[in-house]
């Protein structure tokens, strides 16, 4: 073999391991940034396109599934569900979606015109949490904690509008629950005590199944055990690790194009 050849062999070799640690270094890098950890009990993308199955992104696999005439359209990362009267999402009751302590429910939304100045649930755990928006189009946080309690008492909120994404979440850390509106606090109340629950479904897009529908569209639902700070909230802003790493992918595809010149 002459040098020549040798030479392409070992430059062949060390880019390709090059390559592995890039891939390694971005997968690493997309799932610290998303904001999945060993708190978060919950997170359904929405990115299915097709069939009422709706499938949990963690390890817990708290899969769902749709019910009623729902519609998989564009999201805000990849695909969402559109949703309407009786339309809605439901997941087995889990322990781990059910903490007692803390707690932090976000996700993006965007209401249609049919939404304005209506009372429509996000999120929902009856009883136990509810991330929902009131009839004034401001978000609510709610908990069950001897009662409900939340936000709704407390001035001010943003004023949201239809046919525009927003990133909504409530947080709970056993003193104080927080309401953020695109990563900005919007509202904050002091309460105090443990969030208590009977064993029913979560549900995405309604109460129970019962009423309260969204009407409108839903992508990104996240429950995490923890309260989420502002910057951890902002950073789920970015997407979960199952969107964010197709860009990435696409990004180690063009670079690896780029070596090869």
């Amino acid at each position: 073999m002459g040098a020549s050849k040798k030479w392409e062999v070992k430059m062949r070799i060390i880019i390709g391991f090059s390559l592995c640690l890039l891939i390694c270094f971005a997968f690493v890098t997309v799932v610290s940034s998303a904001g999945i950890d060993k708190n978060t009990v919950g997170v359904w993308l929405l990115d299915e396109g097709s069939g009422v199955d709706v499938k949990d992104a963690t390890k817990i696999n708290a899969n769902g599934q749709i019910k009623g005439n729902a519609k998989w359209v564009k999201g805000k990362f990849v695909n969402a569900l559109e949703f309407g009267d009786a339309i809605y999402v439901t997941v087995p009751n889990s322990s781990a979606l059910m903490p007692a302590k803390a707690i932090t429910v976000e996700a993006w939304i965007n209401f249609a015109d049919a939404g304005i100045k209506q009372d429509m649930v996000i999120a929902r755990i009856e009883p136990g949490f509810s991330l929902q928006k009131f009839n004034t189009d401001i978000i609510e946080g709610w908990i069950n904690i001897g009662g409900w309690k939340g936000v709704r008492d407390i001035v001010g909120g943003e004023v949201m509008k239809p046919n525009a994404w927003y990133h909504v979440a409530f947080t709970y850390d056993g003193t104080s629950m927080k309401t953020y509106v695109n990563g900005k606090l919007d509202r904050e109340n002091k309460l105090s005590g443990d969030i208590v629950y009977e064993k029913n479904p979560f549900t995405i897009g309604s109460y129970k199944g019962e009423s309260y529908f969204w009407k409108g569209m839903i992508d990104e639902v996240a429950i995490s055990s923890v309260a989420r700070s502002a910057d951890e909230i902002k950073a789920d802003m970015n997407g979960f690790a199952g969107t964010s790493a197709v860009a990435s992918v696409g990004k180690l595809a063009s670079t690896w194009a780029q070596v090869k010149k």
